[in-house]
């Protein structure tokens, strides 16, 4: 993989790392019991964007 598109992948998975963060937010305050269901994404693309996986 070039340097072009690992810096795109990673952005990416800077995005998506947000928007997964924001869908556990919001599930923490609407519907408390359910908010683990996004914590696969949070953690997955969280730790792809920091480049440990």
């Amino acid at each position: 993989m070039g340097e072009a598109e690992n810096k795109k992948s990673k952005a990416l998975y800077g995005i998506g790392f947000i928007l997964s963060v924001g869908l556990m937010v919001a599930l923490l305050m609407i519907y408390p019991g359910i908010f683990w269901i996004s914590l696969p994404f949070v953690f997955t693309c969280g730790v792809r964007y920091m480049d440990i996986i």
